[in-house]
């Protein structure tokens, strides 16, 4: 046996003569091989000038003094090329593309660090027990997978939040989602402490309201959606919600009767307010609902009128 098993190191013989030079190229391979790091893997022919030492993953096809060297590693020493077989496990650091590959046996594979289950990760950022992934970048990207793709925000329960937080300088600003309740809801603040409801969508009828108003202050505003179901004609409707938190500002009532019926006076309507008011019944078929709505009628009370 004249050289070593796995990296072909010449031995030393007995009676040998000028042993320095099996030596010193055995040191060459050496010097060669350990901490192995190459220039490119884009090259399929020498570089020219070459620098003492410079390795390279010779590319295909490959040609000239490198030819039917392709994966082989190409070394420049002493003024010649040597090279390396790659066996496997051996792993090689590409300067240019600052990437580290292993060679599998039959190739070489990018080795990539696959988490499968961490505590905390951060990335140019320090992740903490609350915020246990943190991001630092100047944009972040969810590609598909070859067709859609979802980003999912889950609560335990429909009293919990489920939202997205928008700041400025670690503040809060807005905040959209379920907060509190399975209702959607967009929040704004000034300060981060007291904040603003300005819509809000109703996860059983989709109605969309505007708590906060929708138009410039003094000026009639769309307030709140409500649905009622009337069983009978109505003197002083005064459904659930219609006179509740902002009396001042105008509701769309979405009424969806029981049965035809007479409607001649809204509660509260002496602050002359704006009522949107849409029939939600069927306007054909055996389920469809009249709502008659009658003027100045006596029998509600004149500031209902």
């Amino acid at each position: 046996m004249s050289e070593s098993a796995n990296l072909s190191l010449p031995f030393l013989a007995a009676s040998q003569a000028q042993k320095h030079v099996t030596h010193n190229e055995a040191l060459l391979r050496l010097d060669a091989v350990i901490q192995l790091s190459a220039v490119t893997r884009s090259l399929s022919a020498p570089p020219s000038p070459a620098e003492e030492g410079a390795r390279y993953l010779v590319a295909s096809p490959a040609s000239d003094e490198w030819a039917c060297h392709e994966n082989d590693i190409a070394a420049f020493q002493d003024g010649s090329w040597n090279f390396l077989s790659p066996r496997p496990g051996w792993r090689l650091w590409l300067q240019d593309e600052a990437k580290l590959l292993i060679h599998t046996g039959d190739a070489w594979s990018e080795y990539k660090v696959e988490i499968a289950s961490a505590s905390q990760l951060g990335i140019s950022a320090s992740a903490d027990d609350t915020n246990r992934l943190a991001v630092s970048s100047p944009a972040s990207l969810f590609n598909h997978a070859g067709a859609g793709h979802q980003l999912k925000l889950n609560k335990s329960a429909a009293a919990e939040t489920a939202a997205v937080l928008f700041q400025t300088d670690y503040s809060g600003r807005a905040e959209a989602g379920l907060s509190g309740d399975d209702h959607f809801r967009l929040k704004v603040s000034p300060d981060g402490v007291s904040w603003l409801e300005a819509i809000a969508i109703d996860n059983a009828s989709g109605l969309v309201s505007f708590p906060s108003g929708a138009a410039p202050a003094g000026a009639q505003s769309l307030g709140e959606a409500i649905a009622a179901s009337p069983a009978s004609d109505s003197e002083n409707f005064n459904p659930p919600g219609w006179n509740g938190a902002y009396p001042d500002q105008a509701t769309v009532l979405r009424l969806t009767p029981l049965k035809s019926l007479r409607l001649t006076g809204l509660s509260g309507g002496e602050a002359a307010r704006l009522a949107v008011i849409a029939n939600g019944s069927s306007s054909t078929g055996a389920d469809s609902r009249l709502i008659l709505i009658e003027h100045d009628a006596v029998d509600s009370d004149s500031a209902n009128r």
